[in-house]
């Protein structure tokens, strides 16, 4: 699998090992939610993700973290279990700058082609797009929130800004709900500024990994 974003490698890199961020966006088809999110950013470190539709269908992922090179290569092994656990299934993710954004390249190395066949039917790839798509649009409200702050307009695909429009909406929502002004909310606030490239690590190491909250960030200015 190959995908463009239009966004730099550190942002990438970060919404694929914070789970924070991955909470946000690897969730599926939509009214599936994940209300489970584990992850140790390290190499050896633990993952686990809980997914359900909120009425009578749920399953989780655990795995483990093998190698990771910030806004570069991230290696894991992960298993669903739906409730059984499949066989492991090996992932190499590949970022690179591409003139402004990213190119992401994703390989999935599964045991055989019977194991293949049963992780497609059960509807893996239509739920990657569809996280995908949340996660592009997303980064697209990152950028409009940005620009329409610096006063500049930017285009954006149509199915993009679709689905960051409704994630822009219902995280205003819960502002509200929570009676605090739309789109300034810390958390909310913070990954919108990981998703546009305007915060960067200054800090990492072992004890700074993202699932620790160990890293700090310092502004990148306009780009």
């Amino acid at each position: 699998m190959t995908r463009r974003f239009a966004t730099p490698p550190e942002a990438v890199y970060r919404a694929h090992t914070d789970p924070k961020l991955i909470q946000k966006w690897l969730l599926g088809p939509e009214a599936w939610t994940m209300p489970v999110r584990t992850g140790d950013a390290r190499p050896g470190g633990k993952i686990r993700y809980e997914w359900t539709n909120g009425k009578d269908a749920g399953f989780h992922l655990t795995g483990e973290h093998l190698e990771l090179e910030p806004s570069s290569r991230m290696v894991h092994v992960e298993r669903m279990h739906l409730p059984d656990p499949m066989p492991d299934n090996h992932v190499e993710t590949r970022i690179a700058a591409d003139g402004t954004g990213t190119l992401m390249s994703m390989r999935m190395t599964l045991p055989d082609a019977q194991t293949r066949a049963a992780m497609l039917a059960t509807g893996r790839e239509a739920g990657m797009e569809a996280s995908y798509v949340r996660l592009e649009g997303m980064i697209q409200i990152a950028h409009f929130v940005r620009t329409i702050i610096g006063g500049k307009l930017r285009c954006a695909s149509v199915r993009g800004l679709r689905t960051g429009f409704r994630f822009l909406v219902g995280m205003s929502k819960k502002s509200c709900n929570r009676r605090q002004s739309p789109i300034i909310l810390s958390t909310d606030s913070e990954i919108l500024s990981v998703l546009a490239g305007t915060r960067r690590p200054v800090n990492s190491g072992s004890s700074g990994s993202p699932a620790s909250g160990g890293e700090e960030y310092e502004s990148t200015g306009s780009r």
